[in-house]
This record gives structure tokens, sequence and C-alpha cells, in this order.
């Protein structure tokens, strides 16, 4: 399964992706107030955030395919 990542959608380029796989989506923004980026899956998983960009990513998309 190929992930879809989308980027801005509405504010400045960069505070915010969209990554979709299949159904399933991912939010993922830059929260400034603590320098971090959070991660939101479209299930009842909590919010989670990690200090890097590559990070949140590669959980968002690990996230999207493993669990179900």
């Amino acid at each position: 399964m190929k992930c879809v990542y989308k980027m801005g959608l509405g504010l400045p380029r960069g505070q915010k992706i969209i990554i979709k796989l299949d159904t399933r989506q991912a939010d993922i923004w830059l929260d400034y107030e603590e320098m971090v980026w959070r991660v939101k899956i479209d299930r009842d998983l909590p919010e989670t955030s990690y200090p890097h960009l590559e990070n949140a990513i590669l959980s968002a998309e690990t996230l999207l395919r493993e669990v179900p």
C-alpha cells in the first residue's frame, strides 16, 4: 500500500502534513508552544508528539499500516 502526502492545506507551508493510506488518515502539525510535531490518527489512538518531523512521519506511516 502506498501513502499519499499533502502539505499546507490552509496553513503556511511546512506547518501541517496529511498522510493518507486507503481510507485512513494521519494529521501531523507543528506545536509552536512546545516545539514538537504532533500526530493524530483518525482512530481512537492517543495523540503523540515527536521532536523531529522525520520521526513523526515514520510513526504515522507505521501506525496506519499496522494498527487495524
